[in-house]
């Protein structure tokens, strides 16, 4: 008798085992990861959220992670006359500035706007800023460094960082694809050029 009920013991542990396994294989399954809060920059006219961002040569970043991230360090995009370098911000994920003093300044909708949340790019390789006047739309469009698109366009147009001489120094912006300007907060307005320009490009 008691090897019968033996049996019958050892039967029901090898049936329950296979749907035991199944279930946990189901309970366990991957989750994908949300929140990374790190954007790859690309030089297409495409930003998209890469958790595994090793490797890409400019990220956008919240400015609180900013020194999370070894072997990157901020992309300089100007100098003001009191000495003060300016780095390249970003707001709302779209659009482009100028970190001045712990704030981001960028032009919008005709004035200069400050806020204290933003992101920052960051590179973990050289750069350049080339004259605007010496590379072609098609260079810009596949090869300059993107940041952001312009929100205010039905067909959301790239963004991308330029920068200008201003009266007190070099003065970081926004480079709208869609006009050929580039536009810069400076002296409480938003100023725009059509030449005189820079471009940032790995």
């Amino acid at each position: 008798m008691r090897s019968i009920t033996q049996v019958v013991i050892s039967l029901s542990v090898a049936l329950m085992l296979p749907m035991l396994s199944s279930e946990m294989t189901r309970s366990v399954a991957p989750v994908k990861a949300e929140g990374s809060g790190v954007l790859a920059s690309e030089t297409d006219s495409s930003v998209s959220l890469t958790p595994n961002f090793q490797g890409a040569p400019f990220i956008w970043v919240e400015s609180a992670e900013a020194g999370g991230y070894p072997g990157y360090r901020l992309v300089e995009g100007g100098k003001h006359t009191d000495g003060t370098m300016m780095y390249i911000c970003r707001v709302g994920g779209t659009t482009p500035g100028k970190l001045y003093k712990n704030l981001c300044h960028y032009p919008m909708a005709g004035g200069e706007t400050v806020v204290g949340k933003y992101q920052v790019l960051l590179t973990n390789r050289a750069y350049q800023w080339l004259k605007a006047r010496n590379v072609t739309r098609a260079q810009i469009k596949s090869e300059a460094v993107k940041g952001g698109v312009d929100e205010g366009n039905q067909k959301n147009p790239p963004l991308y960082i330029c920068r200008k001489n201003m009266k007190d120094g070099v003065h970081p912006g926004k480079y709208s694809y869609n006009n050929n300007l580039c536009y810069i907060a400076w002296g409480d307005r938003e100023r725009y050029f059509n030449d005189g320009f820079e471009i940032l490009f790995p």
